[in-house]
C-alpha cells in the first residue's frame, strides 16, 4: 500500500517527469494477458490479469503524448544490443500478450492497429489444442461457488471454510502458491 502511495505521489506531482532523465531507463516491455471487459467482483482473484479495451486504448494515447516509441521486440534486442545507435531516442515501449487468449485477437489487435502499433502474442500451445486447462481460473469459479472445499495434499485433506470473501482470499491465495497442488484437479 505505502509504495502505490509514494509512486502515486511522485507521478502527480510531477517528480517523476524531473527523474525521468537520471532514472527512466531506455524503454519498457509491458506484458499484458487477457483484454476484456470485466466486472470487478468481491471475490476476483484474477481480475488483475485483464486490462479493458478502453484502458489499453488510452494508455496508448497517453505514451504517445508522452513521445514513447511502439516497437517490437525485434527491435528491443536491437536497442539493448546496440544502445549507441540509439542515444537520445525517446523511451521505448514494446508490447507483449500472454498466453494467446481468444480475447487479444477480437479486443486487443483492433487497437493496436488503429494506433499503428506493433505487439506480439505469445501463444501457449497447450492452451490453443486445449490440453493444459486454465486451472487459475477454475479455482476461483470453484471457490466462488462454495462454502467448502476439500482438497487432497500430500500431507492429507485440507478443508477450507470459504464462508466470507477473505477466507475465499486465503483459500487461493493457499491453493495457487501451493506446488503440490499445481496442474491437479481438485
Amino acid at each position: 500500500m505505502w509504495r502505490k502511495i509514494i509512486l502515486n505521489s511522485l507521478y502527480f506531482t510531477g517528480v517523476q517527469a524531473l527523474l525521468m532523465p537520471h532514472m527512466g531507463g531506455i524503454g519498457s516491455v509491458l506484458m499484458l494477458h487477457r483484454v476484456q471487459n470485466v466486472k470487478r467482483t468481491p471475490f476476483s482473484p484474477n481480475y488483475h490479469l485483464s486490462t479493458s479495451p478502453e484502458f489499453l486504448d488510452r494508455m496508448i494515447l497517453r505514451l504517445k503524448t508522452n513521445n514513447y516509441d511502439f516497437i517490437t521486440m525485434d527491435e528491443v534486442v536491437d536497442r539493448m544490443q546496440n544502445p549507441e545507435k540509439y542515444k537520445g531516442a525517446n523511451p521505448f515501449l514494446s508490447i507483449t500478450l500472454d498466453d494467446g487468449y481468444r480475447d487479444n485477437l477480437i479486443n486487443a489487435a483492433p487497437v493496436f492497429r488503429r494506433h499503428q502499433v506493433p505487439y506480439t502474442i505469445y501463444i501457449a500451445p497447450g492452451m490453443t489444442e486445449s490440453n493444459s486447462p486454465l486451472w487459475w481460473e477454475d479455482l476461483e469459479l470453484v471457490i466462488a461457488a462454495q462454502k467448502q472445499i476439500s482438497v487432497p495434499l500430500p500431507t492429507g485433506r485440507k478443508e477450507f471454510d470459504l464462508t466470507a470473501i477473505s477466507k475465499k482470499y486465503a483459500a487461493y491465495k493457499f491453493l495457487i502458491e501451493k506446488p503440490a497442488s499445481r496442474n491437479r484437479p481438485i
